[in-house]
């Protein structure tokens, strides 16, 4: 029988990978600045900071111990506290 519950796990945090992987690729293929200059700007922090979330979220939800467990959860509240922060600076530039 399939475990659904680990595959579902499994795809979240393939995804939020793949999504980091994807924002670095796009930021490389920028020509007017450099890598490092458009991972700084505020909506790329936005987006990367989700995919930490989305990442984290679903290494948590692959681990079995609850201290393994807790700290993906922090990653995750440090993830959207810092998503939190870009967000609003993002509206200041």
């Amino acid at each position: 029988m399939i475990d659904w519950f680990s595959v579902v796990a499994a795809t979240l945090w393939i995804a939020g990978l793949a999504f980091l992987l994807a924002l670095v690729g796009f930021a490389r293929a920028s020509r007017d600045q450099s890598t490092r200059q458009v991972l700084a700007r505020p909506d790329f922090r936005v987006a990367t900071m989700l995919g930490l979330a989305l990442f984290a979220l679903g290494m948590g939800l692959s681990v079995g111990n609850w201290f393994e467990r807790a700290g993906w959860f922090v990653v995750i509240a440090l993830a959207l506290w810092e998503t939190r922060g870009a967000w609003r600076r993002r509206g200041t530039r």
